[in-house]
């Protein structure tokens, strides 16, 4: 390459480009000689006294016209969390966000591009690790960005400044402040030795205020100035720390929280002329100046503070050169964020509705502004750009970012903007229930459909969260805390009929947090006192036309529901169940409720699920009847309750079953047994498996669909990709036993191993009687060929009746 070339020629060695085995390469890597800024130091090559070739495995070089020599930078490397069973998560059921994944709390322009700083690791649909940048049209990475929070963004020598509490960027060792070239990321010398929370330009230099009181190898209380080679000091810095910067009368203005700067009163503000620092009157009073900006030729301070001067300002206060005023009269501002936008002046922060505007005489509103705070502001592609906390925007969702074009609010990019609550299967379509409004590029008030390419609404949707779903009567039903469905009323139930929505008769009270089918009824378990015109505690059924109660029900919430060898099986957080104690669990045999053992001691169940002939109760518990390798999840046999090994590390919030595997996810990252897990996981009878490096947040349902696991919750990633509160999962279940023969048709054990006749009965319901095909394909296709009949036919059927009946025939192999 240009570079090797470059570089052979001056210092008299060459590179070797090609990767080397250890034993083929004896020479020195590029990283022995390269500088903090990751320059190649060639007096380092010279000192060392060595002559040969150089490794550049794992870096990769430019040429940096500044300084007029090659830069080297590390390659991207593979995260840690990396599982090479990441490719079988599939993001297509919802690729991306709608704005970022986290808090936004800077924002700049630089190269034509909007910048933003914070604590995410997602913007749209690609992973960016706290800083990203926005075309217009779609977002991008810079490299592989900071390993902690960027605070503050700003523009210096044609370079974007970022600073922050990180001690990397792009991979290489910055200490809380790095600069972007437009190709990779640099430190500034040795950095500081504290967070950067604040940077501005200043006699062309830049200049950083935080939380440090060393920068490089000098000392630098709270403020510093870097001039591209060193860093220095402005005179003896303040007494505390700095988190707003500006320029101002040609002078340099600090805020923050300190009483002294340069060693002369100047509360929580000062001016800096170059020489000597100046208090700017009185200064505020308590609280601290967070943010700075300059608005119809005077300086704006914002924070939080009462006073400025003498005024009472609430916040807000402007210094016109020789005095302190306030802004108009308004309400009690916390402000984080200032901007100049349309001829006003844009405060943001903890304000009314997190945003509003001055206009030099009277305070307005933007919109109905945000739900939460606004942390960030700035001006991009004529509109003003707000950054935060907050998750909405005018009503609309916006993950922690919106554009206001002077009349409406508008979020950037796409995607499932809310977690998803619950899963289910109805004609033949995955349908996600949950607090979202948006799925993909398309208004979705609560509830969905997937039909394996594309999403669609079901009619208007709900107006609140959807916390269960189940099929009843040929109507999908819906449960949750909304009371309007499809424009009608419905009270936390509602029925979908493939065309619109209806109530079941008037609903029940409060929330409604499961449901599932028993005798041929649907029951309803949650918050709830009465169902319809009846006293239902908890816990009510409805047979298609009207409610009734199941005994006295519950003392506590229900909140999961299955059926299990002929009963009814409930749990929550109750203690007592038809006026019996039952802890946090009870049966129901169509006439009376009775505990499952002494159940379990802890907070709740939340979820429940049969396998293997067992009923599994997932939640947050300590033990279950009173053994303790049952930690948040247990199984019952009818009998006793026993532990899946020594448990999970959090709490289980969804069960399903697949392919004979039990599918779990929560809020764990481990099992008991400290396998990471990382809040989603299977198990196959004797131990728990990851599946790929799992998600990055809550998995709170799970279901099957199409033969391939969903998962829904508060994530967004899935096996590191971007996977926006859904994703699925997709890895072929091996089904073949772990002595390695086929045929378990019906997935049960027997006396025959795990072949029997049981299985032979199975198969020739399947192919004969219209029967239920096998739980696991694999196992069914007994023979290992395919068939007219697909994996399954006739053939298998011969192979299992020679195998179990004619002496001698080997087992059905698995491959």
């Amino acid at each position: 390459m240009l570079v090797a070339v470059l570089i052979v020629a001056v210092a008299g060695f060459a590179f070797a480009e090609q990767p080397h085995s250890e034993s083929e390469f004896r020479g020195r890597i590029v990283s022995d000689f390269l500088s903090p800024e990751g320059r190649l130091s060639l007096q380092a090559v010279r000192l060392s006294g060595y002559q040969g070739p150089l490794d550049l495995k794992g870096y990769e070089a430019a040429f940096d016209s500044s300084v007029g020599g090659p830069e080297f930078f590390p390659t991207d490397a593979a995260s840690a969390s990396d599982h090479p069973d990441d490719i079988y998560w599939d993001n297509s059921i919802s690729p991306s966000i709608p704005g970022v994944g986290s808090v936004v709390r800077a924002a700049a322009v630089y190269d034509g591009r909007l910048v933003v700083g914070g604590d995410f690791a997602i913007a749209g649909g690609v992973i960016a690790n706290n800083i990203a940048a926005w075309d217009g049209s779609s977002w991008s990475p810079f490299g592989t960005g900071m390993n902690g929070a960027v605070s503050t963004l700003e523009v210096w020598d044609n370079r974007l400044v970022a600073g922050g509490p990180f001690d990397t960027a792009g991979g290489i060792r910055a200490n809380n402040i790095a600069s972007w070239n437009g190709w990779f990321w640099s430190p500034l010398g040795e950095g500081t030795n504290g967070s950067v929370e604040a940077l501005t330009i200043y006699d062309n230099k830049v200049i950083a205020g935080g939380f440090f009181d060393t920068a490089g190898s000098i000392t630098a209380n709270f403020i510093a100035a870097w001039d591209g080679t060193t860093w220095s000091q402005l005179d003896s810095g303040m007494s505390f720390w700095v988190e707003a910067l500006t320029v101002y009368d040609d002078k340099l203005i600090a805020g923050g929280w300190f009483h002294t700067a340069g060693g002369i009163a100047a509360n929580q503000i000062a001016a800096w002329d170059g020489f000597a620092w100046s208090p700017l009157g009185s200064g505020v009073d308590r609280g601290a100046v967070e943010v700075l900006a300059v608005y119809d030729g005077q300086l704006i301070a914002g924070g939080w503070f009462w006073f400025a001067g003498s005024e009472v300002v609430d916040g807000i206060a402007a210094w016109d050169g020789s005095s302190w005023s306030s802004l108009g009269t308004h309400a009690e501002f916390w402000v984080e964020a200032l901007t100049v936008y349309d001829n006003e002046l844009i405060v943001g922060g903890y304000v009314p509705n997190g945003i509003a505007a001055w206009d030099g005489s009277a305070w307005s509103s933007l919109g109905s502004g945000m739900n939460n705070g606004v942390l960030a502001l700035t001006v991009y592609d004529s509109q003003l750009i707000a950054g935060g906390s907050f998750t909405t925007a005018g009503g609309l969702a916006a993950n922690h970012l919106a554009a206001w074009d002077g009349s409406a609010w508008s979020p950037s990019g796409s995607g499932t903007n809310n977690r998803g609550r619950a899963l289910t299967v109805y004609d033949d379509k995955l349908i996600a229930g949950g607090d979202f409004t948006k799925v993909g590029s398309l208004a979705a008030s609560r509830i969905a459909s997937w039909d394996g390419s594309s999403w669609s609404p079901l009619g208007l949707g709900l107006n609140n969260s959807v916390r269960a779903l189940a099929v009843y009567d040929n109507q999908l039903i819906a449960g949750g805390s909304f009371t309007i469905a499809g424009g009608v009323a419905a009270n936390r139930i509602a029925a979908w009929d493939g065309s619109n929505w209806l109530p079941l008769g008037s609903g029940v009270n409060s929330s409604v947090t499961a449901l599932t089918i028993y005798d041929s009824q649907l029951i309803v378990g949650g918050f709830f006192t009465t169902a319809g015109s009846v006293a239902a505690n908890r816990v009510a059924a409805w047979d298609g036309s009207s409610w009734s109660p199941l005994g006295s029900g519950m003392s506590e919430v229900v909140l999961a529901l299955a059926a299990y060898d002929n009963q009814l099986i409930a749990g929550g957080e109750f203690t007592m169940a038809g006026g019996v104690a039952a802890n946090r669990i009870a049966a129901w045999d169509r006439y009376s409720w009775s505990p499952l053992g002494s159940g379990m001691s802890g907070s709740f169940v939340s979820a429940l699920a049969v396998h293997n002939n067992r009923l599994i109760a997932g939640g947050s518990f300590f033990s279950a009847g009173g053994n303790p390798a049952a930690f948040n999840i247990a199984a019952w046999d009818g009998f006793n309750w026993s532990g899946l090994f020594a448990g999970i590390g959090g709490e289980v919030c969804a069960l399903t079953v697949k392919d004979n595997l039990l599918f779990i996810g929560g809020t764990f990252q481990t099992a008991v047994t400290i396998i990471d897990l990382n809040y989603v996981a299977s198990w196959d009878g004797s131990s728990w498996s990851p599946l790929g490096s799992g998600m990055n947040a809550d998995v709170l349902t799970l279901s099957d669909y199409d033969g391939t696991l969903i998962a829904g919750g508060d994530f967004t990633m899935a096996g590191a990709k971007v996977s926006a509160y859904l994703a699925q999962w997709t890895k072929p279940t091996p089904c073949c036993n772990a002595d390695g023969v086929r045929g378990s048709v019906d997935g049960l054990s027997g006396p025959a191993g795990e072949i029997d006749v049981s299985d032979l009965t199975y198969l020739v319901a399947y192919l004969f009687q219209g029967g239920i095909a096998p739980p696991c394909a694999e196992e069914g296709n007994v023979d290992g060929l395919e068939g007219p009949g697909g994996s399954i036919d006739v053939s298998d059927l011969t192979y299992l009746v020679a195998y179990l009946f004619l002496s001698g025939s080997p087992p059905p192999a698995c491959p």
